[in-house]
Formats: structure tokens, sequence, C-alpha cells
């Protein structure tokens, strides 16, 4: 008998122990074929060690700062912006935005009384709560007639003056409001296609983490968007319990400072963006920012002004970082003044911005 190990062939044990002989070509397959398996996994290897060291960036930040938003301005400079099917899917958000705002408004307003200012300001609101009573919840439909009603409550003179000095606690309408409002009968029509400034208005709270990477400069860098609304925030790190009553902005203080000083957070470089400043402009116009942080009086009357507020409120944020009010992070916490509904600003900021997270980033690791 020829001894087996001089045969043209092999063998290896089966499953069920009995042995199966294999050609030199069949061992030259599986032999290519483990190869290819394993230049696989060292292919997949090397590039999760490259994907280790791509920049990752939190964006961490109170409900409704605009975190989202910013997102959605990486994605039109960056990520290749919408397409007309993305763009038709949000048309139900920018419908719902419109419900949101007018209901929150009508409510408001009746609360008041106004509904008696005026038969015809009565007969509007009739006219929108019996459509909205009606309608399915996630409708994306809004008649012209209702859309046009909207339009005329939003533009009643009496609605407009009592709207500029109501607070979110009485109104609680999100601040872009005035956008959908004031445009409903062009939203309305069906083969409306949103643009981006809508995208970019319209307000969808975020619930999850999710994880987008966009290529810029040719790098690429991997953005982890959070929920901001306090019932969402235990999902990343425990903060403030759920209270409607706490003022916007020591909300946003606080929550800033349990981040920067949060152990699995103090040593990374934060960028800090004072967003929505058009809104607090018109905002501190109307409102004495001293009336709730009376700190503020301190800065003679006639200095007082846009730039003075924000440097106010952002000593008061840097103010909550551990350490940085003896200079230990100097080097630490860069600002920016933003309006992140203006993709004309953003593109200028967005690549300074992480430019400046690399810089600050490298020398964190002592590479610089």
């Amino acid at each position: 008998m020829q001894d087996s190990l001089s045969s043209p062939a092999s063998a290896y044990a089966s499953p069920r122990g009995s042995l199966v002989s294999l050609s030199s070509r069949q061992l030259a397959e599986e032999r290519a074929r483990s190869k290819a398996i394993d230049d696989q996994i060292a292919k997949d290897r090397a590039s999760m060690i490259a994907r280790g060291s791509d920049p990752r960036i939190l964006v961490l930040g109170s409900g409704d700062c605009g975190k989202t938003t910013f997102m959605k301005q990486l994605r039109i400079l960056h990520g290749g912006g919408y397409e007309d099917f993305e763009r038709m899917a949000y048309r139900k958000y920018l419908v719902s935005n419109i419900r949101d705002g007018a209901t929150a408004l009508i409510a408001w307003a009746t609360g008041l009384g106004m509904d008696k200012t005026s038969t015809d300001l009565a007969s509007h609101i009739q006219t929108v709560m019996d459509y909205y009573t009606r309608a399915p919840p996630n409708t994306t439909k809004l008649p012209q007639a209702v859309a046009k009603a909207i339009e005329s409550i939003w533009s009643d003179a009496h609605i407009k003056e009592a709207v500029l000095t109501a607070t979110p606690s009485e109104l609680s309408m999100q601040d872009t409001g005035d956008y959908f409002l004031s445009q409903a009968a062009t939203f309305a029509n069906d083969q409306y296609i949103p643009t981006n400034q809508d995208i970019l208005n319209i307000r969808v709270p975020t619930t999850q983490i999710t994880e987008t990477v966009f290529n810029i400069s040719g790098k690429p860098f991997h953005f982890y968007d959070c929920g901001g609304q306090q019932k969402y925030r235990k999902g990343w790190t425990p903060m403030l319990i759920e209270d409607p009553t706490v003022n916007r902005m020591t909300d946003a203080i606080t929550l800033f400072g349990q981040i920067c000083n949060h152990p699995l957070l103090k040593s990374i470089p934060v960028t800090l963006f004072m967003n929505k400043m058009d809104l607090f402009e018109k905002k501190i116009a109307m409102s004495d920012i001293g009336k709730h942080f009376p700190d503020y009086h301190k800065i003679s009357a006639e200095k007082r002004g846009f730039k003075k507020a924000v440097r106010f409120f952002e000593k008061l944020f840097r103010g909550t970082i551990n350490g940085d009010q003896t200079g230990e992070k100097s080097g630490f916490l860069v600002t920016y003044i933003t309006c992140c509904t203006d993709t004309e600003v953003m593109s200028a900021i967005v690549k300074p911005v992480l430019a400046s997270v690399l810089r600050r980033g490298l020398k964190d690791a002592g590479l610089m």
C-alpha cells in the first residue's frame, strides 16, 4: 500500500471522525481562502486602528441649543447636502412644527383672553382648532384655509405685541415659530420641497446618540450628537432632574460645568458655541438680564449692550470649570459666537474650529 504521506492528496478529519481526502488543487484553494480571511482580518484590524486615531467630537448641550442644527450644517457643507427624497421626508416635521407652534400660540393667547379682542381673530382660532381636533397627529396635510388662518393669527397686532414680552414658561413655543407660522400657506402646498433653510429651522428633538462621519479637509471626523433635553441626559451622564421652571441660560451654564468637570471629560479640550446670537441680541433689548443674573448690574448702564452681555455670559460659562479661574485651563476652552441656522457664517467657522480641536488634542498628547 502506498504511504499516504507520498500521495498527491492530503487528508483531514471530518466532524464525524472519518478521513476526507483533498486533491492538491483543492488544498491550494483552501489555503488561498484561509489567506484571504487572514488578510481581511489584518485589513480590518488596521482600519480599526486608523479609525481609533480619527478625531471624535461629542456635541453636547441643553435641549434646543442648536446641536442638531450644527450637524445639519455639517451635512450641507461637508456631507453632500440633501437629496430631494430626503427633503420630502422632512415635510412631516415641517408640518408638525407648524402644528406645534400654532397650537401653543393659541393655547397661550386664549388663556389670556386675547381671542375676545377681535371677532376675526376668534374665527381664525376656531378654524385652526377645529382642524387640529380632527386631524391625525402625524398628518403631512395642511389645508390652505387652515394655513392662512394660522398666518392671520400670527400677524395679529395684539398677538405680535404680547409675544415680544412673553417668557418661555408662559409661551412654550420654539424659537423658530415665526419662521414657520409666517409662511404657513407656502409650506402647505403638497408639492413644496423643503429648502436647506427650512431643514435648518425644523426642530426634531434628538432622543438617542447618533454617530456621523464627515470628511473635512481630507480628514474623517466622527461626530456624536446626543439628546440634550433633561429627560434624555441620563443616557450620557447624570445631570439635572427634569424641571421646566429652570431658566434656560441657568440650565445651560450648570450643564456646561457638569460636562467639563465630569471625570471622563475633564481633560478633553472643549469648544463652546454660544449659539443663537441673533435671538440673544433681540432678547436683551426687551428683557433685563439683571433680573435673572443680578451681577450684570455691576456693569455701568452706559456700557451694557450686546458685546458686554456676551462677555458676561462667557465668563459665567468659563467660571464653572474647576481650575480655570487660576489660568490652569487657559487653552482648555475656546469660545465662538455662532448662529447655526446661518450657513454662510458656519462655513467660515467650521474649519477653524476643527483645526483648533486638532491642535489642542495634539498638544494635550504631547505631540506639539
